[in-house]
């Protein structure tokens, strides 16, 4: 396996977790967000690159976004953003997605909280799927956005009206849980 880069947010416990697991696979290295806040030029040489955070309502946390806006590095790197939950975890991605791609950056993977619990998915399965998928440079993301491009207003608005509806009853069980 190629070397690999994740910056995890330190501040969150699910974020140093996932981390923590990741950091156990030969060719790995896990770097805090928080030790690059201050600086202004960070060089990434790793052809892998990895975002782990918490969704901050609908925000992503300042240190990931200083890393966002900072990093350099080549535009055919294989790049993966986590999202470990938080509220509006998808309008964070959709975030992420935003500023990479304003800097020429594409994104290979998103993963999510809800789509871990939704295929109920544990931690160790979790990072297991994250290193499988990076090892056969296997990118879901640039396919599911040519798919959607494809569809007419019709058909994407019968997909994305019933995964909005998966999704308010998967927070409405969610909430009554806890």
């Amino acid at each position: 396996m190629e070397e690999c880069t994740i910056y995890y947010e330190d501040t969150k416990h699910s974020c140093q977790l996932i981390a923590e697991k990741l950091s156990g696979y030969e060719g790995i290295t896990c770097k805090k967000a928080s030790e690059f806040t201050r600086q202004t030029f960070i060089f990434e040489g790793n052809s892998n690159v990895g975002f782990i955070f918490e969704s901050d309502k609908e925000k992503v946390p300042y240190a990931m976004k200083h890393i966002i806006w900072r990093i350099v590095m080549d535009k055919a790197n294989y790049v993966f953003v986590v999202v470990t939950g938080g509220a509006r975890e998808f309008e964070a991605l959709k975030c992420v997605n935003d500023e990479l791609s304003q800097r020429g950056y594409g994104i290979s993977n998103l993963y999510s909280k809800y789509i871990f619990e939704k295929h109920h998915l544990d931690t160790k399965e979790v990072t297991h799927k994250i290193i499988q998928d990076m090892e056969t440079q296997e990118a879901k993301y640039p396919a599911f956005r040519e798919k959607i491009n494809g569809m007419n207003k019709k058909e994407l608005r019968k997909v994305l009206k019933s995964g909005y509806r998966d999704f308010r009853r998967y927070r409405k069980k969610s909430r009554s849980v806890i």
